[in-house]
Order: C-alpha cells, then sequence, then structure tokens
C-alpha cells in the first residue's frame, strides 16, 4: 500500500493532482509554508516512493490503495518516479477542489477504513475537557517492569538470553507465581505466544516445561503474522478467545507488515499505534523483543535496532545484558518507565539450560548492551568465551549457527576456536553437519537442583 500525493490549491483547500506544482525541487526536503515538504520513504523491499506532505504526520500505509499504472509506462499514477526527477504523467488525474463531485480516476482509500474529506471533519470536535476525563490507575502484570494494557519492549543483543527471560515470565504467569520483587502473585493466566525464531516442539516446549510452566495455559500462534489492520484484528481476537493476560512477540520485526522501512518513524509508528490500541482494548500486557543495533550509544534507549519510535511507543523498556563479572549471570535493568518510577535491576542465571532467578543486580541499563566498562582491560578470547557460553546456555547448537553469530559480534574464527578448547566444547557430527555441546566446565544441576531452581525463580 502505497500513499496519495496531495497538492495544494489556489483556494487553500486539496486536490488531487498527478503533478502538483514544485515550490521546490522533489529531489530536496526543504521545508516551505504549513512544513509541507517533498518526503522520501523507502521500504524493506526496497521500493522507494516520493511524495508531498508535512513531515510531522504519519502516514497510515494500509489507508492507501496503489493507483493504476497507465499502459506502456512503469511509473506509478499520482506519484513521483523515485529514481528520477519526472513528474508523473499529466492527466491521470483530474483536481476536484470545489467538492462539486467525485473524480473517476481518483485513488481510492480502503472501503475498511474511508478516508474523510475536509468538509466531512469541519464541525466534528477534536478536543476533550479533561474535567469529563476519569481518572484510571495503572495495573500492573509485574510492578513496575510491565503494566497492563500498555507495550513493553525487552531489548538486547541475539543470544544474550532474552528469550529464555520471556519464556520465563511466561511460565510464572501460567502458574500464578510471584515474580521478583512483586509484592503479590497474579492468578494463573493464559499466555499468547508469537514467536518466528523457535520452533514450537523443539525449543517452546521443552524450555516451558523445563520452567515448570501450566502449558494448558500456553497458547502459540504459529502461522505468519503481520500488523496490519487485519492482522492485528487477527491479534485481538486470539487474545480475547484463549484470555491472554501476558502476549509475547519475539521479534517484533518478524510481524511489520511488508514494505515496512523499520527505520522511518512515519512507517512503524502507525503499527505500533494499531498494536498499543489492541493492548488497551484488551487489556493484556503486551511484551515485545528487539534486538540492539550494532553502533554502540551512551543512552540505553537509543540503542534499539530501528526506528527511535519503537521505544516512544512503549510505557516500559527493559534492557538484558551480561553481567561482566559472572558470565553465567544476565541482568535485566529498567532503561525506560513512563507510568512509575524505575525499578531496581534483577538478575538470573543460564545454567546448562537452566533458568533462575539470580536477585538483585547493581548495573544499570547504560552498562548494559554495550562494551563493558572493563572492555578495554579484557581480550578478545574471554570475550569469545563469554559469548560461547551464553550462545550454549540452553543446549547443543550447530556449528555452523554458532560460527556465523560470533562473526556478527566480529569474533574471529580462530578466537572462536580458542574460547571453544578453553571451555572443553565438544563436537559431533550429526547427519551432514557438526554441533557444539554445552561447555562441559558447567555441569548439569540434579533434579533436586531443577526443583530448586524453579522454586527460587517464584514458583
Amino acid at each position: 500500500m502505497l500513499p496519495r500525493v496531495q497538492a495544494a490549491a489556489s483556494n487553500g483547500e486539496r486536490c488531487w493532482d498527478a503533478a502538483p506544482v514544485r515550490p521546490v525541487k522533489p529531489t530536496t526536503n526543504t521545508a516551505v509554508d504549513d512544513r509541507e515538504t517533498w518526503i522520501t520513504s523507502t521500504f524493506r523491499d526496497g521500493t522507494t516512493v516520493r511524495y508531498w506532505g508535512d513531515p510531522e504526520e504519519w502516514v497510515d500505509w494500509d489507508e492507501f490503495e496503489l493507483p493504476a499504472q497507465q499502459e506502456g509506462g512503469d511509473e506509478v499514477v499520482g506519484l513521483w518516479d523515485a529514481t528520477s526527477e519526472r513528474a508523473p504523467r499529466t492527466g491521470a488525474l483530474e483536481p476536484d477542489c470545489e467538492g462539486t463531485g467525485e473524480d473517476k480516476n481518483r485513488p481510492r482509500a480502503s472501503k475498511a477504513s474511508p478516508a474523510k474529506s475536509t468538509a466531512e471533519l469541519r464541525g466534528v470536535p477534536l478536543a476533550v475537557r479533561m474535567a469529563d476525563v476519569e481518572a484510571e490507575e495503572v495495573e500492573w502484570l509485574w510492578h513496575p517492569y510491565i503494566p497492563f494494557g500498555k507495550l513493553t519492549s525487552v531489548e538486547g543483543d541475539p543470544g544474550i538470553g532474552k528469550s529464555w527471560l520471556t519464556m520465563a515470565l511466561a511460565a510464572q504467569v501460567s502458574r500464578g507465581a510471584k515474580l521478583p520483587g512483586a509484592s503479590r502473585a497474579v492468578e494463573p493466566s493464559a499466555v499468547l505466544l508469537l514467536t518466528a525464531e523457535d520452533g514450537p516442539g523443539d525449543t517452546l516446549r521443552p524450555r516451558l516445561d523445563t520452567l515448570g510452566a501450566d502449558v494448558s495455559r500456553v497458547h502459540a500462534i504459529t502461522e505468519p503474522l503481520a500488523f496490519n489492520k487485519e492482522g492485528a484484528a487477527k491479534l485481538k481476537s486470539e487474545i480475547v478467545r484463549v484470555g491472554a493476560l501476558l502476549v509475547i512477540i519475539d521479534p517484533i520485526v518478524a510481524y511489520l507488515p511488508d514494505r515496512t522501512d523499520m527505520n522511518s518513524a512515519s512507517a512503524v509508528r502507525p503499527v505500533l499505534a494499531r498494536l498499543a490500541r489492541v493492548a488497551e482494548e484488551t487489556g493484556a500486557a503486551i511484551v515485545f523483543v528487539r534486538h540492539l543495533s550494532k553502533g554502540t550509544k551512551e543512552k540505553a534507549m537509543y540503542r534499539g535496532l530501528g526506528s527511535i519510535d519503537f521505544t516512544a511507543a512503549c510505557r516500559s523498556v527493559l534492557m538484558v545484558g551480561a553481567d561482566p563479572n559472572d558470565a553465567s549471570k544476565r541482568v535485566v535493568a529498567h532503561a525506560k518507565s513512563n507510568l512509575a518510577q524505575m525499578g531496581p535491576s534483577q538478575a538470573y542465571t543460564l545454567k546448562s539450560g537452566r533458568f533462575a532467578w539470580a536477585g538483585r543486580s547493581s548495573l544499570s541499563a547504560e552498562e548494559l548492551g554495550g562494551p563493558p566498562p572493563d572492555a578495554d582491560l579484557r581480550s578478545a578470547r574471554e570475550e569469545a568465551t563469554e559469548f560461547l557460553i551464553g550462545m550454549l546456555a540452553d543446549g547443543p547448537k550447530p556449528a555452523l549457527q554458532v560460527q556465523a553469530e560470533a562473526a556478527k559480534l566480529r569474533i574471529s574464527s580462530a578466537t572462536l576456536r580458542r574460547a571453544k578448547r578453553d571451555l572443553k566444547v565438544k563436537s559431533e557430527r550429526e547427519g551432514e553437519q557438526w554441533t557444539w555441546n554445552p561447555p562441559v566446565s558447567l555441569p548439569a544441576p540434579t533434579s533436586e537442583e531443577a526443583v530448586e531452581d524453579i522454586q527460587a525463580s517464584g514458583g
């Protein structure tokens, strides 16, 4: 779906025009009267379009339908050619500025959400008197980290243990266990999972069993789903159907609609607005997982991959990172909180595929997700060792997968091999591929220890 192009008529009204008068060159983004200018948007599939509008206003791409192409041409009617300065063919769309008739060639809004004209909106009140607004108390799934009816983001590097954290939350909510620092536990409740990276049979169910989840209350959407208008409606319907109090989306970028530029605020804002409406209308706590960008930034809330609007849409943002002083320990720290004071950082351990809460941590969000404070003193081999422990924490992994993730973190093959040798990681051949097993230096807990881990996590 692509946006319509609007041009300013001489009488101040808006009108449709295939070749609007250009106050500035279409290759520039210099603002003119009323802040309107030429805006270029690039989608994930490489499509680039340029249109005329207000840069402060986001575009809901689902509101618009792509106009038909003219015979013998490859440019889109009503849109500027993204690769040149040519305007679309004139005469394709006749302006209808006086409101006396409807232009048959005008690009139409979708039937589900018809666009309203200026005349139709005239006289409709937009403001609400605050005296008529009833104050509401914020309710929490996990105070002060995860509110009901709002969006929460869990952010961290790949392989750091974000999925283990979200599965631990799902397990404890499903059986009504008290979360760390909480004054009381929620009632045993349903959980809805949307995960694009972990298989329900080979990863999700084993982890949930290990964490002591009541799997009769945990539901998973396994089919592809994009958060366009139809997808958001499906999600809302499923939340209501299963009665979910917690919804986990891992990762959020896998559920963006096609042609969504994740780095563009105007592109991701309508998607997150839909998701926020679903949370508000159902009362469910929606938690989505987001990876960090490659560049290191001082402020934790700016480290997430993609547009800052992912952070802006959330009422709470949690940063997950490794404890630089303990390779087996992870820390979840508050990076943003709009509805309460930020809570203390909480630690958890991952040992041989076992999760356990480990009390409070003094580390802040700014100290996680980037180079540890003593990064200059740590060798490349130590960094590779920490990576390998975390990567194999939940069981054997294909060697090619481990090497690929290490390469993303700029860990060389030689350094990875040394770390593998230091940890005494053994390789086994399974069919046509090699797998790496967890380090033998971290023994698997006994059944009694496993029960204690689950109890320590609030069970």
